[in-house]
């Protein structure tokens, strides 16, 4: 991008030499207008970068997710775990109170514990 500023803006002043050489009473309004239209030039293509750049960052909008979906997912996630781990200890011919008391212990609430039985006896 930088590479096509400056070409531009380099064939921009051989154009304005070749004015000033050969048409040097009208070399002040071709200045004025070469200015205003590398200008021009410049806005337009910042633009377009920079509206490019927006959207490969991905800067669109997309929904945030509120607590209560976050814990519902985290908890999701945690009871699939608790299911799965349920039922490979059932398999292997634990007892169902030597199951819950060993997940007591390590900290996971009853609550969640009766529904991973739950789900897991289905």
């Amino acid at each position: 991008m930088i590479f096509e500023f400056i070409a531009f803006f380099v064939l921009l002043f051989i154009i304005l030499g070749l004015v000033y050489q050969f048409m040097y009473d009208s070399y002040s309004i071709v200045l004025i207008l070469s200015i205003l239209f590398y200008l021009g030039y410049l806005t337009v293509k910042l633009f377009y970068y920079y509206k490019k750049k927006k959207e490969q960052t991905g800067t669109s909008y997309t929904p945030m997710k509120t607590n209560a979906s976050v814990a519902a997912t985290s908890m999701d996630k945690s009871l699939n775990t608790l299911v799965t781990y349920i039922k490979n200890n059932l398999a292997q011919g634990f007892k169902d109170k030597v199951i819950r008391d060993a997940l007591i212990k390590q900290g996971w609430p009853s609550t969640q514990v009766d529904q991973a039985f739950a789900e897991a006896r289905k």
